[in-house]
């Protein structure tokens, strides 16, 4: 760790050596070359953890519909493990097996690991954001 300082120094020093070689112009050009991709690279990281995750995104979408689910006989439930911590206390658990679903129902599901075979209802999506995109589905009725 104490050694970063002199690499930095020893990298500065090789820069100016190969830059001294180059006329103004070029040396802007390649100065804006090298330092584009970390550049780049730090804005992305910058707004992906300036961003709220997924989950934090689909909590948020169940506080909103609170009075479709909680006056109701609409049920909550979520599909994967990462879901848990954000969602509400009466929300439950997918169940394995399809004969145990009360219907009607909300899932709540990573698009990825989602169990059920029709379009999203509501889509919060990954890009540029911590978490994986988040399907949430309002099923009604039975499914065939």
């Amino acid at each position: 760790m104490i050694a970063y300082p002199l690499i930095a120094l020893i990298i500065g020093w090789i820069c100016s050596q190969i830059f001294s070689h180059f006329s103004k112009r070029a040396q802007i050009i390649l100065f804006l070359v090298i330092f584009s991709l970390p550049l780049g690279m730090s804005l992305i990281t910058s707004i992906t953890f300036a961003r709220k995750d997924t989950r934090l995104l689909a909590a948020e979408w169940v506080e909103s519909e609170a009075s479709l689910l909680e006056d109701s006989v609409i049920r909550l439930y979520y599909d994967g493990s990462g879901l848990k911590e954000v969602l509400p206390e009466f929300a439950g658990k997918f169940p394995e097996r399809e004969k145990l679903l009360v219907y009607p129902f909300v899932l709540i599901s990573f698009c990825e690991k989602s169990k059920l075979d029709i379009p999203p209802d509501f889509f919060i999506d990954d890009f540029l954001r911590r978490g994986e995109s988040i399907c949430i589905y309002k099923v009604l009725e039975k499914l065939n």
